[in-house]
């Protein structure tokens, strides 16, 4: 019975660190067991897993505006909507979500997400792809599609290249799991347990999805397109300091804005607070913007988990060193 669970978390990760952590991670356990009560067990779910596709849109997109283009890219991989729900992320969500990622951003960066996540609503699609069996999973497969966290390597076809304009580490505009036991325990970080049932279901049954559309809808209202460019947003900066006089802390903060915009400073907190020392309205999203291009990215060191290496899927068991 041991080597038989063994084999199973094999199929659902290749990464032998990321294994030894959801064996012992609440989220993760919870979620098997739900899997567990729609199929009867873990192995019969393994080929509906590997054809699941979740995709968050985060609260970025949202606002960006362009879920609608995102999801009809993503249909034409092959990807079926089984499910969707609006939710919003908090402190907790964020963290727990990338829980082994988290460990090399620094304070700057987790400061940021903070002001980005609960800031609006975020959209959860379970796709299904309509592929040939394959023995690599969807989420390995379409992975490339996303784009990397490091705006100067991504490519202007994918996702998060078209999500939105602005092109900062931090934001990414959609997240999609790397494995198998990856969704499974987002899933389960995300979700009650009767939200997580009635997505499980789905995907057993391979229904689509009738929720999609009225979420997109729904989020629409919530899109101010207008955001997320650092230059308007120093600019529109710039004309609330002018309407507000010469003089005073309105002055202060201009003369932050001009070093920034000069390449002289960093310090958006400085610059934030200075803004709300004078009181003056600058929109949310444009402070994001700003704090989103000036602050420090990571740490130099690596995740709890290492990122994932297609190639793991695709090489044998003695090219990756790991039991079969």
């Amino acid at each position: 019975m041991i080597a038989m669970l063994l084999t199973v978390e094999r199929l659902l990760s290749r990464i032998e660190r990321k294994r030894e952590l959801f064996a012992i991670d609440p989220y993760y356990r919870d979620a098997v067991a739900d899997v567990v009560d729609v199929w009867g067990s873990l192995e019969a779910a393994v080929t509906d897993l590997y054809r699941c596709v979740p995709v968050v849109f985060r609260a970025d997109a949202v606002v960006a505006g362009r879920l609608p283009q995102l999801v009809e890219i993503l249909r034409g991989y092959g990807l079926t909507p089984v499910d969707a729900e609006i939710f919003r992320f908090d402190r907790r969500t964020t963290r727990e979500v990338w829980r082994y990622q988290l460990n090399i951003a620094t304070r700057d960066r987790l400061d940021v997400m903070d002001m980005i996540m609960p800031a609006a609503d975020s959209l959860y699609v379970l796709f299904r792809h309509h592929a040939a069996s394959s023995p690599v999973p969807s989420t390995v497969e379409l992975n490339g599609i996303r784009g990397p966290s490091r705006p100067e390597s991504r490519r202007a076809n994918e996702l998060r290249s078209l999500a939105g304009p602005a092109q900062e580490s931090v934001l990414t505009y959609v997240h999609m799991a790397d494995e198998p036991a990856d969704v499974l325990r987002e899933l389960s970080v995300l979700f009650d347990r009767g939200t997580r049932l009635r997505m499980l279901s789905g995907l057993r049954a391979g229904t689509s999805s009738e929720r999609l559309e009225p979420a997109l809808r729904l989020l629409a209202g919530q899109a101010d397109p207008n955001t997320l460019d650092y230059g308007r947003a120093l600019d529109r900066l710039d004309t609330l300091c002018a309407n507000a006089g010469h003089g005073g802390m309105a002055d202060a903060v201009r003369v932050r804005v001009d070093v920034i915009r000069r390449g002289g400073g960093r310090d958006w907190r400085g610059l934030l607070a200075a803004v709300a020392a004078v009181g003056l309205s600058w929109s949310h999203w444009d402070q994001v913007t700003v704090a989103a291009r000036l602050s420090a990215r990571h740490h130099n060191q690596e995740p709890a988990i290492p990122d994932l290496d297609a190639g793991l899927w695709t090489c044998s068991a003695a090219c990756t060193g790991e039991e079969q």
